[in-house]
């Protein structure tokens, strides 16, 4: 019985693999990377507040030196870089708006030169969709000045990125991948007329993922709370936009976001910072204080997410009450009930929660 276990989990492995290299070979083929062209948008009725970008990109003090750089050799000085740390965009974040654009023209030029066709570890679904939304916007410093070839190029490889994403969501089951495919293609149908329907399938499609993944409290089924923090920063990001551009919020957006804000505020430890329970890393949560001045937390029964919450005095207290989370939601390694966490007067005592997700994935698969 095990010998045949085991030739089945072979077969299984083999035709994973199997699809794996013909659909890389499909993806770098002329054929797909055609059917990924259409209607070239007119222009871009909606330009995007840039500082938007700053809710979901990671937070840095430093400014980008652009000025100091020369687009030549931009991407080789960067090749031994981290590929999604460059190739994402994030960094035009941390421009200074007064700067060189034109240097930034020639560095997103060449990028579309040798890129805009895909390519594996470029056009990973987190990459390119972080890439789509630094670049829409960005727009205001990318486009100003331009040629109409650049402007056309540019908006054609928006385009082609973003019918990427739409063809391959339906085989994208890690649903924090997938709320960033979403919000790339929602923003997209906000900024592009002709692609208004991109809008209608993105927000569709986000309202799908937060009834699979939150409880009626809004916390993530994967008890993760760093999950917590990252989907409520893309959901505000996305109400953020949708307002920005004069569009009505839909209901549910609101609904999820007022809840996200109270389970962080009821999990929020004395020092501001998450609770390390079910693989979440030490994260501060200062980002979030605009969104969480003057709210106070709902829940009546001290309990939220399978954590419970004592207050007494000088005392903080946070212990996991709940079973695990079902096998599809625990990704992150799972500490268990009666993991707790004890503060006194604001400092930390004891963590007695297991262990963060920045291990070895061998130590990350024993339960």
């Amino acid at each position: 019985m095990f010998g045949l276990k085991s030739v089945i989990f072979y077969l299984i492995a083999c035709q994973i693999t199997l699809v794996k290299f013909f659909k890389k070979l499909y993806f770098s083929s002329k054929n797909y990377n055609k059917s990924l062209q259409s209607i070239t948008p007119k222009q871009i009725y909606y330009n995007p507040n840039p500082f938007l970008l700053s809710i979901i990109a990671p937070s840095n003090d430093q400014t980008f030196k652009i000025n100091d750089i020369d687009p030549n050799i931009f991407w080789l000085e960067n090749k031994k870089k981290d590929a999604d740390q460059m190739h994402n965009f994030f960094w035009l974040n941390l421009l200074d708006r007064k700067t060189d654009n034109k240097k930034i023209k020639k560095i997103i030029f060449i990028w579309m030169i040798k890129n805009s066709k895909y390519k594996k570890k470029i056009w990973e679904t987190s990459t390119l969709s972080a890439r789509i939304i630094s670049w829409i916007l960005n727009t205001d410093i990318i486009l100003n000045n331009c040629t109409f070839d650049f402007k056309k190029n540019f908006l054609d490889c928006i385009v082609s990125q973003t019918n990427h994403l739409k063809k391959n969501i339906k085989f994208e089951k890690n649903l924090t991948k997938k709320i960033e495919i979403l919000t790339a293609i929602t923003l997209t149908g906000l900024v592009f007329k002709e692609y208004k329907e991109n809008y209608d399938l993105g927000i569709k499609e986000i309202e799908n993922v937060i009834k699979k993944f939150f409880d009626s409290a809004g916390f993530p089924l994967s008890r993760n709370p760093n999950d917590l923090i990252f989907f409520s920063k893309y959901f505000i990001f996305c109400r953020e936009i949708i307002k920005d551009s004069q569009k009505y919020v839909p209901e549910f957006l609101d609904d999820i976001i007022e809840k996200n804000l109270n389970c962080i505020s009821f999990i929020k430890t004395p020092n501001n910072y998450l609770p390390l329970f079910n693989g979440a890393t030490s994260a501060n949560l200062s980002q979030f204080e605009k969104y969480l001045e003057n709210f106070k937390t709902n829940n009546k029964n001290n309990t939220l997410g399978g954590l419970f919450k004592i207050k007494h005095k000088n005392h903080f207290v946070l212990v996991d009450v709940d079973s695990p989370p079902q096998k599809k939601f625990s990704r992150s390694y799972q500490s268990g009930p009666l993991s707790f966490e004890y503060f006194l007067d604001g400092e930390k005592i004891i963590t007695n929660s297991g262990f963060g997700i920045h291990i070895s994935k061998k130590s990350r698969i024993i339960k």
